[in-house]
């Protein structure tokens, strides 16, 4: 992708992001995204694995245990972790929000 190509959906982006917030939508939709992953259980399951991934750290003595490298191991873990029905149903809310704020 040229650089030009990438600027115009950088803007385009921008733009989107600037009128969910003055529509009051961005707010709406992370409440609704936080509601969907507490009750789908993807909340507590990523607690689980926080504390998992702590003791294993704490019993393997060579294993660094630092904010720096639980962060990362477990922001993967999470991004991977989402249920597929989480997303389908936040990125519906999120195009009817798009097409809502276009109008």
């Amino acid at each position: 992708m040229s650089k030009d190509k990438g600027k115009g959906k950088n803007v385009l982006v921008d733009h989107v992001k600037e009128e969910l917030v003055e529509g009051g939508q961005k707010k709406r939709l992370y409440e609704d995204l936080k509601q969907s992953l507490i009750e789908s259980g993807w909340r507590d399951e990523l607690k689980e694995h926080c504390k998992e991934a702590m003791r294993a750290r704490a019993k393997a003595s060579s294993a660094e245990l630092t904010l720096e490298s639980l962060t990362k191991e477990v922001t993967r873990y999470a991004q991977g972790s989402v249920p597929d029905s989480v997303k389908t149903d936040f990125l519906e809310k999120l195009k009817v929000a798009i097409l809502k704020e276009d109008q």
